[in-house]
């Protein structure tokens, strides 16, 4: 039997390691140990907090595991509203967004501006609050000011880290992302939903969404939901200065971003991206609906402002809509397939 200070050194041991074993294998898809190791890993800290309980922390890697059902979620007030992005539909309607901008910002519509693009996934926005490194709360979006808490279900999500890689965490971050299931897994998911005669997703966003706001946390672990991150909420003492930064930032601390973004001047690369993107659109893994395009600087952001609900420095540029194959007919011909 280990003393308290050996099962306090060795906690802190294996929880290091398995945090480690999870970002290598679910963020870089890329595992160093077999699943039996990491299984006996876990099984070991299972031990050692069972006969230690007030040893257990907040960002142990056995919180991932469901707890017993929520009677509802709680309200949070965001500390930065959560901006929902205006929309452009069409080349022209984002050369005025660019003309609007320029004179936003004072430069000469000649002057190239400095944009990020990147995807705009199809998912449940979530902002995650971190203090000290740690999580400490996990909210949808809800009306931009006030979200729900789902601190629970989202600690589930393997992509998502308990505590933040890193020796100097800022004090107090809200990070925040589109909680996302893989078509793949909405297929399956659907097909299973078919077979047990329960209600169909009508589209990988609305899995992800229902997922999300399960009472039931155990429903939520069983989903295998992805979080990709990219926005920034209240930063105490920040000293990042662009959103390319902020989002290599975000990826060094161990979450995962999108591997197609590009930092571009002017307006003609945004359109290249955009049609690159719809040219791989249906070869991605996870459902889009356009790409976003943001001012790249923080510093042009701020005096680009915003009105009503929306940031006037970036815009979501969607591609057309396309048809959904939600049918039961569809789902049945697909069971058909893999059955």
């Amino acid at each position: 039997m280990l003393s308290r200070n050996q099962a306090t050194q060795r906690i802190h041991e294996l929880t290091s390691f398995i945090h480690h074993h999870d970002f290598r294998y679910y963020v870089l898809d890329d595992p160093e140990i077999s699943d039996s190791a990491y299984d006996l890993c876990m099984r070991e800290l299972i031990d050692l907090e069972t006969c230690f309980p007030e040893l257990r922390a907040l960002d142990s890697p056995t919180m991932r595991v469901a707890g017993k059902p929520q009677e509802g979620f709680k309200k949070y007030k965001h500390r930065v509203p959560m901006l929902s992005l205006a929309n452009v539909l069409s080349k022209q309607e984002f050369l005025d967004f660019d003309e609007r901008t320029h004179k936003l910002l004072e430069k000469a519509l000649e002057e190239p501006l400095e944009y990020l693009v990147e995807l705009k996934f199809d998912g449940l926005s979530l902002s995650l609050t971190y203090e000290d490194g740690q999580l400490v709360c996990a909210t949808t979006r809800g009306d931009g000011e006030t979200g729900e808490d789902v601190t629970q279900n989202v600690r589930t999500i393997r992509t998502v880290p308990l505590r933040l890689r890193t020796d100097l965490p800022p004090k107090w971050v809200e990070i925040r992302g589109e909680a996302l299931l893989p078509v793949a897994d909405f297929e399956r998911l659907n097909e299973h939903q078919l077979k047990n005669g329960q209600k169909l997703f009508a589209n990988p966003r609305n899995a992800a969404a229902g997922s999300i706001r399960q009472l039931d946390s155990s429903i939520t672990a069983s989903r295998s939901l992805t979080l990709f991150c990219y926005g920034m909420g209240y930063f105490q003492n920040s000293d990042v200065k662009d959103l390319y930064q902020y989002e290599k930032l975000l990826a060094e601390w161990g979450f995962r971003i999108g591997e197609w973004r590009e930092v571009v001047q002017g307006i003609e690369p945004v359109f290249k991206f955009y049609e690159k993107i719809e040219n791989l659109r249906e070869e991605l893994p996870f459902e889009i609906d356009g790409i976003v395009v943001k001012l790249n600087r923080l510093s042009d952001l701020d005096r680009a402002g915003f009105i009503a609900k929306s940031p006037r420095g970036m815009v979501a540029f969607k591609y057309p809509p396309r048809q959904e194959k939600t049918t039961i007919e569809d789902i049945i011909v697909q069971v058909g397939r893999t059955g």
